[in-house]
């Protein structure tokens, strides 16, 4: 069904109004795209779009061939109802998955306040293609489905699954309760070989922390962790970037 709208407090507009700030998607369970590509990229994967708005004839039409219900409206009124600062011919509202994933799962990767978007999204992509989905983050007002992090995961953050903590030692607690190794990386660890880390693999659930990218993984992390390594890097090369170490990680874990 399509519909025209052309007031900015029309009652169809009530649930995107108040989906405004990251809070209130977090409360409300739900996501938000910003874009037609984002779009496409959820049906691939199979994710359920309740809504669209837009001013674009052309994505009403892709609505209506998906049997997606749209709002029309004006380009002035849909850029109000967003935060962002660029300009956008679309938004499109879904319903975030439930959780309660963890305790079914093998491994889990932790972003120990990792603050940059786009490194938050390239490690979610690399971690889903590696079969790594389930993604913890210390703190409670965490919201994976920013723009940026739908665009730099290509959307695959839709379909991994994360959990909030409120501080560092209940994150903690959490692991240690549903018996996951607690792995760490910093530059004064032990070097990982293959056969331990195979042994490693094969006899335990793992948590692997990925650190911050300037202070890296956290010292209370560390003094608690039951592993902690480095990876080798050759030419005086000191760093770097987390979601390249991300990557070179996920492939050691996944031979």
């Amino acid at each position: 069904m399509i519909k025209k709208i052309k007031k900015l407090k029309s009652e169809e507009f009530e649930e995107i109004r108040i989906l405004k700030t990251n809070k209130s998607k977090l409360c409300k369970n739900k996501i938000v795209l910003f874009s037609l590509n984002q779009i496409k990229q959820a049906l691939k994967f199979n994710i359920d779009i309740n809504y669209i708005v837009t001013d674009s004839k052309d994505i009403l039409s892709f609505a209506e061939s998906k049997n997606i219900d749209g709002f029309e409206t004006t380009s002035g009124i849909l850029n109000k109802l967003h935060n962002s600062k660029n300009k956008i011919d679309v938004l499109a509202v879904c319903q975030k998955n439930e959780d309660g994933f963890l305790l079914n799962n093998d491994n889990v990767i932790i972003l120990d306040d990792i603050i940059d978007h786009g490194n938050i999204g390239t490690i979610i992509r690399t971690g889903v293609a590696y079969n790594y989905n389930c993604f913890l983050y210390p703190k409670s007002d965490f919201y994976p489905y920013t723009n940026k992090i739908l665009n730099s995961s290509r959307c695959t953050n839709l379909i991994s699954n994360f959990k909030n903590f409120d501080n560092e030692l209940k994150l903690y607690n959490f692991l240690k309760e549903n018996n996951f190794l607690i792995i760490t990386t910093s530059p004064h660890g032990h070097e990982l070989s293959e056969e331990k880390l195979n042994y490693l693999k094969a006899n335990y659930k793992i948590a692997l922390f990925l650190g911050n990218e300037k202070y890296g993984v956290k010292d209370f992390f560390i003094k608690n962790s039951d592993y902690n390594f480095s990876l080798e890097l050759r030419n005086n090369v000191e760093s770097l970037n987390v979601g390249v170490f991300a990557g070179i990680l996920f492939d050691k874990l996944n031979r």
